[in-house]
């Protein structure tokens, strides 16, 4: 199905092909014991850092913990304005695209990917290219997605020890 906004530079990657979580946990409870296997919840480890990390510790029998953990910042980007012009920085930067874009989200001074001043000039397209807010998924694309992940969902759904009537 033909998207639009971000979705139609995200569509050509098929970013899809990493979700299906209830396969892949499956392949792994093929080779390992479930209770060798911590699954976590990445929206709950974002939003109750301290006690998922503590889980995650005492999984791996950690004790003797002497620092705090910090949280990462928070370097997800807004989406894009122009997703054309997204797509020709993209074939512009080739390999190195995904260094260059984390280095602009995280708002660090790309410079140490720069190969020359066209590269200057790129690197301030990629940043102004960029919108401050997430753009809402549109519903044909949602609709799409539950579709595509209905099965494997009912597999994740049948292992996991947390909620996931949110992600449907």
């Amino acid at each position: 199905e033909n998207q639009t906004g971000i979705w139609a530079e995200i569509q050509p990657h098929n970013y899809t092909g990493r979700g299906f979580y209830g396969n892949q946990v499956a392949q792994f409870l093929e080779s390992f014991d479930r209770q060798q296997i911590l699954l976590i919840k990445s929206e709950t480890l974002a939003s109750d850092t301290d006690r998922e990390l503590w889980k995650i510790y005492n999984f791996l029998d950690l004790t003797n913990l002497k620092f705090n953990a910090q949280r990462s910042p928070n370097h997800t980007s807004g989406n894009v304005v122009n997703p054309a012009l997204q797509m020709r920085l993209r074939d512009y930067f080739g390999d190195r695209f995904d260094k260059v874009i984390e280095a602009v989200r995280k708002e660090e001074d790309p410079s140490r990917f720069q190969e020359g001043n066209k590269d200057r000039h790129a690197f301030e397209q990629l940043r102004d290219n960029m919108k401050g807010r997430k753009e809402d998924m549109p519903e044909s694309a949602r609709k799409y997605l539950r579709d595509l992940f209905s099965d494997d969902m009912k597999v994740l759904e049948s292992i996991v020890d947390f909620d996931i009537k949110d992600w449907k």
